[in-house]
């Protein structure tokens, strides 16, 4: 009976740090994600004060999801994609020559991940393709059939590959640790590089 008390009393403990490691990772996302927005609002500005006054209130919907919903351990799929819409829609006004593109198969109102699951990839495919001469693009695709969520998310890449910044890949090594945690062996995630494309492919068992 002791050992039972005892087994249970460490299957608890590991809980709670599963769901503390969690949440730091999570928080680790926010000013990152934040600080960004606030410098393309900023770049605009300067450039189309009446257009930056607009974005003021997509940023604010953008602040609100990231400090409120993404507290919560799941949301909707479809609010996701729409933040990720809101966030990519910011980068084209900032940055011109830049498109992007949305697909969703499959999916319904009724799906729900852990949020800012997919936020990491893409900051990382707009962060890496910026290109002012040839133009850059940024193509998302989310297909859920037979109980798998497959999110793709493909970038071009630029003539001359920009200089690493010193924190770079740190969003990278937290969406891989936050998968091994949420979905042990119930995902699988490959990333590759070539022809010119980035392509980031993950699966997850819902």
């Amino acid at each position: 009976k002791e050992f039972m008390k005892e087994r249970l009393n460490n299957m608890k403990m590991q809980q709670l740090m599963k769901r503390m490691e969690l949440y730091t990772m999570q928080a680790q996302m926010n000013p990152h994600f934040l600080f960004n927005m606030i410098n393309n609002v900023n770049v605009l500005v300067r450039r189309e004060p009446a257009q930056a006054s607009a974005l003021l209130y997509r940023l604010e919907d953008l602040i609100r999801y990231q400090f409120a919903d993404s507290r919560r351990e799941r949301v909707n799929l479809l609010t996701d994609i729409q933040f990720l819409s809101d966030f990519l829609d910011l980068e084209q006004v900032r940055r011109t020559g830049f498109t992007y593109k949305i697909d969703t198969d499959g999916i319904t109102d009724g799906v729900e991940v852990p949020p800012l699951l997919f936020i990491p990839f893409v900051e990382n495919a707009v962060k890496h393709n910026s290109d002012g001469e040839n133009g850059s693009w940024v193509n998302i695709s989310f297909c859920l059939a037979d109980g798998l969520l497959t999110f793709v998310c493909q970038n071009s890449k630029p003539a001359v590959a920009p200089v690493p910044p010193k924190a770079s890949g740190i969003g990278l090594k937290n969406i891989s640790r936050r998968l091994e945690l949420l979905y042990n062996n119930r995902h699988t995630l490959s990333i590759t590089d070539e022809n010119g494309i980035f392509t980031v492919r993950l699966t997850i068992e819902l």
